[in-house]
């Protein structure tokens, strides 16, 4: 019994967090990229800085001066705050055929079914749980439960977690393991 409690817990702690993923969410496709099949224009943001661009938005409008109009209109405005750790809030800012849709921790898992399965685990857990995915290495998987997601709330040297998620088919999140990080800040 003890030996099975510890092997569970050195399996789900540590850099095991990363056993069995094998995608890269950071890596190419992007995630403006990853999300081109479902819209003809994909702009990224974190907090009010575009930061990443995909097919070519407000193409096949009827009124392409009204569709840029509407994009300019729901872009972010709020700037990520200087002393604030991490890459900032996402928004993502999706057109089709004229229409324009934002995504942002507002939305509800309907509005996020039919991104591709990586993408839409990777910006649900952070839409609902503040968290990026962990770069820097294999951070997902697709499974028949749902996908792992590996994703982080590290704050510089402020410490922070590891944390390893399951995002279900339906959307709810569960969390398979974690790894903690102390402050290492000095002064």
């Amino acid at each position: 019994m003890r030996t099975t409690l510890f092997l569970t817990l050195l399996l789900t702690t540590g850099c095991s967090l990363r056993r069995g993923l094998d995608a890269d969410l950071c890596g190419p496709p992007s995630l403006a990229t990853s999300l081109t099949p479902v819209a003809d224009g994909v702009l990224v943001y974190r907090g009010s800085e575009e930061v990443e661009r995909a097919g070519a938005p407000c193409q096949g409008a009827p009124d392409v001066a009204v569709c840029e109009a509407e994009l300019t209109r729901l872009k972010p405005t709020q700037p990520r705050h200087a002393r604030e750790h991490g890459p900032g809030e996402l928004t993502i800012l999706l057109t089709r055929k004229g229409s324009v849709r934002r995504l942002d921790r507002t939305v509800k898992w309907g509005e996020v079914e039919s991104i591709p399965p990586l993408p839409r685990a990777m910006v649900w857990s952070e839409f609902q749980r503040s968290m990026p995915v962990l770069c820097g290495g294999k951070n997902a998987s697709e499974t028949p439960d749902g996908v792992r997601l590996l994703v982080s709330s590290h704050s510089g040297c402020f410490g922070g977690d590891d944390v390893l998620f399951l995002v279900k088919p339906n959307g709810d999140i569960e969390e398979l393991g974690r790894k903690s990080y102390p402050q290492t800040c000095v002064g």
